[in-house]
């Protein structure tokens, strides 16, 4: 089976399927374990499909599943939370009444490269049908995907660059003709090589993550003036605009490993543009620095019509939310 990941970095010209066998071929197998955490979250697609050299990593061609987004994107172990997906196809949202979804409790093996292990790609046990379910993470799942010593005597698991663990959430959206996806769903687990005090301070202050809030997704012009998306005309250029909300920057401690203190970080943010029709300049933009806003150029088509456009936003802890407008492309 071929996979392919969204939320990581992704080839400009949208190779969407990586060598068979390798979860992470298009990122580089010599990755350390620490830098395969950072990019996994929040979201996995595993699917089997053709190498699309000349396809542009932002243009829907077929049934997709663009995100899924917990309300709570970390909890403590044995937490729960209610999981929604963006399911997308090119005429617009896709049905997903009969996916199931499933948390995977198989942490990935020290022999395997990859974000997710290759048991939770086979049979899992549903717990969830249709385009939403609530699902809880392990009991234990810092010792299984964190810090704490597994009950197995395998090594416990690195952190990501922001001191984050994670279990994998599966959606099954194969029998809507899309794909297997993980979501990534970071765990609160304490300090590991923390001193007393300096754990104790950590949990004094740190505050666990929550989704960025998305204010606006709209069509602007250079000069910043709104564009209506009910008025766009055929071959029209115009920049394609997201702001979120200056909370959603959250900062938290973290661990810095050489001095082993706490040090406060900021979230950064990405986006991920889609669209179905058009030409979008970029599949992705990054944010940071407390920034509150990110665009795209978007070329409207030479036909009249119907365009889909989404934005996924996702903050470095794993918290996500989207937006979608709906494009009017016109002879005008």
């Amino acid at each position: 089976m071929m996979r392919v990941i969204v939320g990581a970095p992704r080839p400009p010209l949208g190779l969407r399927c990586p060598a068979p066998g390798s979860l992470r071929a298009h990122v580089g197998a010599a990755l350390t374990s620490r830098a395969r955490a950072a990019l996994a979250a929040p979201l996995l697609l595993l699917a089997a499909c053709a190498p699309s050299l000349g396809e542009p990593a932002w243009l829907v061609t077929g049934p997709q599943i663009l995100a899924l987004v917990g309300d709570a994107p970390e909890v403590s172990p044995g937490g729960s939370t209610t999981y929604r997906a963006l399911a997308v196809s090119p005429s617009g949202p896709l049905e997903l009444s009969a996916a199931t979804w499933a948390p995977c409790t198989s942490p990935l093996p020290l022999t395997e490269t990859g974000t997710v292990a290759q048991a939770c790609l086979g049979a899992l046990p549903p717990a969830g049908q249709g385009a939403a379910a609530q699902l809880a993470t392990s009991s234990d799942a810092c010792a299984i995907f964190g810090p704490l010593p597994p009950s197995t005597g395998a090594r416990p698991r690195d952190p990501d660059a922001s001191g984050g663990y994670y279990q994998p959430m599966r959606l099954d959206g194969r029998a809507a003709g899309a794909a297997l996806a993980f979501a990534m769903e970071r765990v609160l687990c304490p300090l590991a090589q923390a001193s007393f005090a300096v754990a104790s301070q950590y949990r004094a202050t740190y505050a666990v993550n929550t989704n960025p809030r998305i204010s606006s997704l709209a069509f602007i012009d250079l000069n910043g003036n709104s564009i209506s998306e009910t008025q766009i005309s055929k071959n029209e250029s115009a920049f394609l605009s997201l702001s979120w909300t200056a909370d959603s920057n959250e900062s938290f401690p973290a661990l810095d490993e050489a001095s082993l203190t706490l040090v406060e970080q900021q979230e950064t943010m990405r986006v991920s543009w889609f669209a179905t029709g058009g030409t979008l300049a970029a599949s992705q933009s990054a944010a940071a620095g407390g920034a509150t806003s990110a665009r795209v150029g978007w070329s409207a088509p030479a036909q009249s019509g119907t365009v889909y456009l989404w934005a996924v936003l996702r903050d470095s802890r794993g918290g996500q939310a989207w937006s979608q407008l709906l494009a009017q492309v016109s002879d005008r």
